[in-house]
């Protein structure tokens, strides 16, 4: 029998506090049939590969110790996709970018809130949304716009932009937030560090295990520290600078050679332990 490995490329099944903010519903349900499809699948196979230290650690400790053999090996970046944008001049909006699906671990409706008693305040910032939605998280992120209609015009949501296209929607914008509790690795992260964006991000999840100090941190389900960090981001362009800095450079960790060469490097491993290594071929 031929060894096997696999990979886990998504925390929700795992974290069994973010699953559940899915309530009594058909998304809870096949969360917690893939929570068993995961398990069994780890268990079974003969190597495991993990983004982040985060994830094998929200593990069950009996399942944690039957995984034969991990590796962490995060993913890269397209580097020529992603590449740092020029410096923009100074507006009298500052525009605030998030790109994630709208879904109930994101947390979309409480950065919306925040911008929109910012702009109640006299700050006038604008919060781009692009992603596609789940059904109950936009209908709950429309009815906080619907309620402050004097300043709904400082929201905006996209969606069906297609990946190869996703890089436009930086332009003109300050910075970035990103404000999910839950994440396997934070591709999203990697690729706002990739195009230079002072970011904004989430102290839950995996998160500062990618990101570092590359980026200033809030909680996301406090509205004070939201907006708190959105104003540090608005009132500070030195500081701006500082994290666009730190982002192009921390993004230099992450490449596809890296994590490819990485990858097979953990097969051959796990081939040779299972007698299948072949001395003779280029791992």
């Amino acid at each position: 029998i031929w060894p096997n490995v696999t990979i886990c490329q998504n925390l929700l099944p795992i974290d069994l506090k973010e699953l559940f903010r899915f309530g009594f519903s058909f998304a809870t349900l096949r969360l917690l049939f893939l929570r068993l499809l995961h398990f069994k699948a780890y268990r079974n196979a003969d190597g495991v590969i993990f983004l982040t230290k985060y994830c094998v650690d929200q593990l069950p400790h009996g399942l944690k110790n039957k995984i034969r053999e991990y590796k962490i090996i995060p993913h890269g970046i397209s580097h020529n996709q992603f590449m740092p944008q020029e410096e923009g001049q100074s507006r009298a909006v500052f525009n605030l970018l998030y790109v994630s699906i709208v879904n109930v671990y994101k947390h979309q409706d409480k950065i919306a809130q925040a911008v929109i008693e910012l702009n109640k305040s006299g700050f006038y910032i604008n919060l781009f949304l692009i992603g596609e939605a789940y059904s109950p998280s936009l209908h709950k992120l429309n009815s906080i716009i619907d309620m402050a209609p004097e300043v709904s015009y400082c929201i905006t949501h996209k969606s069906g932009i297609q990946y190869n296209n996703i890089q436009i929607q930086y332009k003109d914008k300050d910075a970035f937030i990103f404000a999910s509790t839950c994440e396997t690795f934070g591709m999203i992260i990697t690729e706002a560090m990739c195009m230079g964006m002072p970011i904004a991000c989430s102290n839950k999840s995996s998160m500062s295990e990618t990101l570092h100090d590359a980026g200033i941190y809030f909680d996301p389900e406090d509205l004070s520290s939201i907006k708190d960090v959105i104003m540090k981001l608005y009132k500070d362009k030195t500081l701006r600078a500082e994290l666009s800095k730190k982002a192009i450079e921390r993004a230099e960790n992450f490449t596809w050679e890296k994590c490819s060469s990485d990858t097979f490097a953990f097969l051959a491993e796990v081939a040779k332990k299972n007698n299948l290594y072949a001395p003779n071929m280029n791992y």
